[in-house]
């Protein structure tokens, strides 16, 4: 026989204040649950009153998958963790100068913006820093004291036109260039042959960064040359030579040439004693030994000093020619008389005509032009025969003096010819 407890509703278990007795067990037909009393709560405590976990009944094995995440204890995410990191990086932009962070919470992407202005200030940890790739600056400067050594070329397409050593004050100073060949600063230019190249010194009162107007007396720019030498109390660097341009007191400023003096000094072996020559604004030249060249007239006629040029070749196309060794120089002339035969030189025919030697080796190669400023003469290959050719050092300009060692006289030449001095 079935044993049967209280039952009822769930209505009439707690009806009228119902107490079950301690250990009295109480079912609801309506809701098939089942109470126990304890003497005192109205109505008992209910038994296993979890019937099911998100509609799973039994023994029950739940997962995160099994429960609703809420707002405060949150599930682990690989979402979860990206924001998390956002998060902190976004809060430290104190610390992370220069670096501004976001995240798309749609997306989950943390974005990174480096300002240009939070550059790296410093390299002094890195031994050997070396740049990966062309370094712009972006219109800023590099400044600072040190050096700067590079194997290589320097290449740009302006100086500011000043290469400037002193940087505060007016005097002081220098631009050092160190190098074993023979020349360590090579200026070059282009010219069109009208227009005349320059190097220029510029000078002013002031300073570099406010110049003020140069003044009558003041010594404008100048050039020393210098060796080395052991000698002495203190060794170091002696004066050669020196040229130096100074205004002449009482010059006008304001005019485009003032009133200068050229000086020239070179030394005579004594400390304090040097040759110094002066050309001033007048153009008189004074210097203590005036020597003019020593020659005689019958071998310098009014084409100068003559040599006949033996195996002579024309080699190029543009004048270019070749010759046995001799003296040849640029200015000098080539005069050629006869018909010859073995290469051309366009517009020679036989009569004797002069050439300009433009360019030379000095010795045995030269280039010949129908001006002193020209440009090579069309010419063919070959090696002329029938014909001479006598070479000129220079050619003589009016006033031009000598010595005639021939005649033990001073002469001049006046155009045409030369012409003895006369006198005691």
């Amino acid at each position: 026989m079935a044993l049967q407890i209280r039952r009822g509703s769930n209505a009439d278990r707690t009806a009228s204040n119902f107490i079950p007795a301690q250990g009295e067990l109480v079912y609801t037909l309506d809701t098939k649950d089942l109470w126990v009393g304890d003497g005192v709560t109205v109505g008992g405590t209910q038994i296993a009153p979890v019937k099911s976990v998100n509609g799973l009944t039994g023994t029950v094995a739940l997962t995160s998958d099994n429960i609703t995440q809420g707002s405060t204890n949150l599930y682990y995410t690989g979402t979860q963790a990206k924001a998390d990191v956002a998060a902190s990086l976004i809060s430290g932009n104190a610390v992370n100068t220069g670096i501004t962070f976001s995240y798309n919470s749609s997306t989950k992407v943390i974005s990174a913006v480096v300002a240009n202005s939070a550059a790296i200030a410093s390299v002094q940890a890195d031994a050997n820093p070396a740049l990966g790739g062309n370094l712009s600056l972006n219109s800023y400067s590099i400044n600072g004291t040190g050096s700067i050594n590079i194997t290589g070329t320097i290449t740009g397409t302006s100086i500011a036109g000043t290469l400037v050593s002193a940087i505060a004050t007016p005097v002081g100073g220098a631009l050092t260039i160190n190098a074993s060949s023979q020349a360590p600063l090579n200026v070059v230019t282009l010219t069109t042959g009208s227009s005349t190249p320059w190097v220029n010194i510029d000078s002013s009162r002031g300073t570099l960064a406010s110049p003020s107007a140069i003044q009558a007396g003041d010594n404008i720019s100048g050039l020393r040359f210098r060796g080395f030498t052991p000698f002495g109390a203190t060794p170091g660097m002696q004066a050669l030579a020196l040229m130096n341009v100074a205004l002449e007191a009482g010059s006008v400023t304001k005019f485009n040439f003032p009133a200068t003096t050229l000086t020239i000094a070179t030394g005579q072996n004594s400390d304090n004693n040097f040759g110094v020559a002066t050309l001033n604004s007048q153009g008189t030249f004074n210097a203590p030994i005036f020597q003019v060249g020593t020659y005689a007239t019958t071998a310098y006629p009014s084409g100068g000093p003559t040599t006949v040029l033996s195996a002579f070749q024309i080699t190029g196309t543009a004048g270019q020619c070749s010759c046995a060794t001799t003296t040849l120089k640029v200015g000098g002339t080539v005069l050629i008389n006869g018909a010859f035969t073995g290469g051309s030189i366009s517009g020679y025919t036989s009569g004797p005509t002069l050439y300009y030697i433009i360019t030379t080796n000095g010795t045995t190669t030269f280039t010949l032009s129908t001006t002193s400023n020209g440009s090579g003469v069309t010419t063919t290959t070959g090696t002329p025969a029938g014909a001479t050719f006598t070479t000129t050092l220079s050619v003589p300009n009016k006033g031009m003096i000598i010595f005639d060692s021939t005649t033990n006289h001073f002469m001049g030449y006046n155009g045409t010819g030369w012409v003895a001095f006369t006198g005691p």
